[in-house]
């Protein structure tokens, strides 16, 4: 008897946060084609490791979350990722307000569907579901960290994802000045810090089945991040000097793969 085997099918709902500005989207389009492209990429690579059967296809789907944009039902979405924003996730938009009563109902309502956060989407998820536990966002005292940075990876995280045997430490791009700030001993229920860098202890939050959220733009390269930090200059948020220094850091090798092969194993897997 011949069995019928193919990829998994992964459906992808891309809460899109911001819109992207023109000198971006022209070439790269909006942030569900950024993450789209990004995943495409990361499923090449995990799929060269492994078996037909357990081998993936992405397909994603954008909702404009700010325009009140949202899936009529999740029946059919495996995973939510939440884009980057120039908002603050302590901001008190109605958009934003909106998405967090959304992410919470997910993650107390739904066991199935899994929370992927990016920036933005990382610091909505730790200021909403783990508040409870003394979580909180706020501006970075370090500042901006921009361009491409190391994290240390937390032993406890890294366990979780075979993927990432042998790997202390991981590289992508960053554009933040908030920070989400937690005590990893009163997490609790499971709840891990993904790692550290630098000028930013919390690099991301993971609960396992459930929710993974990264600091940085594993799905930004060296022309999107620059365009942004050159969107940030004009409208005068960033400095010549601020500038300067943020260039000489985003065109640099990054572990943007790897980081997309750890979102596909949680999602499918862990």
């Amino acid at each position: 008897m011949t069995v019928d085997t193919k990829p998994r099918l992964v459906r992808v709902a891309v809460f899109e946060c911001l819109e992207l500005a023109a000198n971006i989207a022209q070439t790269r389009g909006q942030f569900v084609d950024v993450f789209a492209a990004w995943l495409q990429r990361a499923a090449l690579s995990y799929n060269s490791r492994r078996p037909l059967a357990e081998q993936v296809r992405i397909e994603t789907t954008a909702y404009n979350v700010v325009q009140g944009q949202y899936p009529p039902t999740l029946d059919d979405i495996d995973a939510i990722i939440v884009s980057g924003s120039t908002a603050s996730a302590y901001d008190q938009d109605p958009w934003i307000l909106r998405l967090a009563e959304y992410l919470k109902d997910v993650y107390t309502h739904n066991q199935r569907v899994r929370l992927f956060g990016g920036c933005f989407g990382h610091q909505l998820m730790v200021h909403t579901l783990l508040r409870e536990n003394g979580a909180f966002v706020e501006k970075s005292p370090n500042g901006w960290e921009i361009g491409v940075h190391e994290v240390a990876l937390n032993p406890k995280f890294k366990a979780h994802f075979p993927v990432l045997e042998g790997v202390s430490k991981i590289s992508c791009q960053f554009l933040h000045a908030d920070h989400a700030v937690l005590d990893e001993a009163q997490l609790g229920d499971g709840w891990v810090r993904v790692g550290a860098s630098s000028l930013c202890n919390v690099q991301g939050v993971y609960k396992p089945g459930k929710v993974l959220t990264f600091q940085g733009h594993p799905e930004f390269d060296g022309f999107l991040n620059e365009q942004g930090v050159r969107n940030l200059e004009k409208g005068a948020v960033l400095n010549r000097e601020q500038v300067e220094s943020a260039l000489k850091l985003i065109h640099q090798e990054d572990d943007a793969i790897l980081h997309g092969e750890v979102v596909i194993d949680f999602i499918v897997r862990a």
